[in-house]
């Protein structure tokens, strides 16, 4: 019994990916015609990128740019967030944003979630049209979407005066109003301008540098210092002395 080139291809496959099949013996033609039988239909298992976010800190200015490739990003009080809101006024799983569907939708929150300065709570709202939004009216967002792969999210403001002045001496509101969080998708590319910490799509002058993201794989460009497309990884040297470099 011939097999064709795609049949021994897919048997080759077969016996790399499942070990129980190693030893099969093909000695009948009947052994041969049953172990095809199994693999008619075999797919091989296709890789999963691994969606890592990516945390830059300005040694210079103490600005954090937080990096999430993600089709939805979750926000709430609970530690297995995206971004975390450690306040008793916000619902373990506050809201989520979705690109995929292009909404943000509250997700049951006891405080409810609050969009473009409207006084009643949404359920869900189109992203497309979202400038600000509220968590429980305590934490105001701004929300700007520089194209359809790349959105910037950053804390504008306390809302709630009772609880502003005890929230503003807690160490991770402090850092929450110097971090930019940049939710991107595959092969984004964004610009930061290293003085003030401005976010672009494009190059505007030297004084930017990129950080770009293509297959699980994030990468750092500094054309003022010929730095181009630097491979960030947990191993590698840190080429930046104004940024440090993590993945998690």
């Amino acid at each position: 019994m011939a097999l064709s080139a795609s049949q021994e291809e897919k048997i080759k496959d077969m016996r790399e990916h499942l070990q129980q099949f190693t030893e099969y013996s093909f000695n009948e033609l009947n052994d041969l015609r049953q172990f095809y039988d199994k693999v008619a239909d075999y797919k091989p298992v296709e890789t999963t990128i691994l969606q890592q976010r990516l945390i830059v800190v300005d040694n210079f200015s103490s600005k954090n740019f937080i990096f999430f490739p993600k089709d939805s990003i979750s926000m709430g009080r609970r530690d297995d967030n995206d971004i975390i809101l450690d306040c008793d006024w916000i619902s373990g799983k506050h809201c989520r944003m979705d690109k995929n569907t292009d909404f943000i939708q509250d997700l049951d929150s006891t405080n409810g979630t609050f969009v473009n300065d409207r006084k009643k709570r949404i359920d869900s709202f189109n992203l497309n049209e979202l400038n600000t939004f509220s968590l429980g009216r305590i934490f105001r967002f701004d929300y700007t979407r520089l194209q359809d792969d790349i959105s910037v999210i950053c804390l504008n403001s306390l809302e709630d005066e009772e609880l502003k002045s005890e929230l503003e001496e807690k160490s991770y509101i402090k850092s929450l109003f110097n971090t930019k969080f940049i939710w991107l998708r595959e092969d984004a590319i964004v610009w930061i301008e290293r003085f003030n910490g401005d976010i672009s799509t494009t190059m505007q002058n030297r004084n930017y540098i990129s950080i770009s993201y293509n297959k699980g794989r994030y990468y750092f460009s500094d054309p003022l210092n010929n730095i181009f497309d630097y491979e960030l990884k947990s191993s590698s040297e840190n080429p930046s002395e104004q940024f440090l470099f993590r993945t998690d």
